[in-house]
């Protein structure tokens, strides 16, 4: 949902990226960076620090959407960057919501359907884009929504509201995405 956002947020994230350019910051730095925010968003929520915790979140994120912007505005897009984003945010969201299941903050259940709920959406948009079809945008709970609504949660304290809002968008969006696959290898329309 967010992603239809992108061509917005690029006039204000422009100035930001041309910062980060002039550092020499490369987009795989960035990358790391929103990996290390995670972390620290995981331990800052594990040790009861919620309102930490969800600002570390949001900065997480921002350097997630940078590292992408970066690489193409500096022509330096590449496989492996995309593989490094890629596997850093499965481990960004793996530690951010096991530590809203092991602070006690939400029920065991509900964390994990949106921990497992939030990589199959990762993966059937993978598998989709490896047969040709395109699944960016797809959805009510792509990563950058989940990222907020958690966030959210977490700095308003309505975070076990936030992860049943999280758990339906998640399933919403898994079957939304497995119905477009099957229905586009089936020789439908995508």
């Amino acid at each position: 949902m967010l992603e239809r956002l992108r061509v917005f947020l690029e006039g204000f994230l422009r100035p930001f990226a041309s910062f980060m350019i002039r550092l020499h910051i490369s987009p795989n730095m960035l990358t790391f960076l929103g990996l290390l925010f995670a972390l620290c968003s995981s331990i800052q929520i594990i040790f009861g620090n919620a309102i930490y915790g969800g600002i570390l979140i949001l900065i997480s994120g921002f350097f997630d959407v940078m590292d992408g912007f970066v690489a193409r505005m500096t022509g330096s897009s590449s496989s492996l960057g995309e593989f490094l984003d890629s596997v850093f945010d499965r481990f960004s969201d793996a530690l951010i919501i096991s530590s809203v299941i092991l602070s006690g903050m939400c029920d065991l259940p509900l964390g994990l359907l949106v921990l497992v709920g939030g990589f199959m959406i990762s993966y059937i948009r993978c598998k989709g884009e490896c047969f040709g079809l395109r699944l960016a945008g797809v959805g009510l709970a792509e990563r950058s929504e989940r990222l907020i609504i958690i966030s959210a949660g977490l700095i308003f304290g309505v975070i076990q509201l936030s992860i049943y809002l999280l758990s339906t968008l998640v399933i919403v969006t898994v079957v939304e995405r497995f119905y477009r696959v099957v229905r586009f290898l089936r020789g439908g329309f995508s």
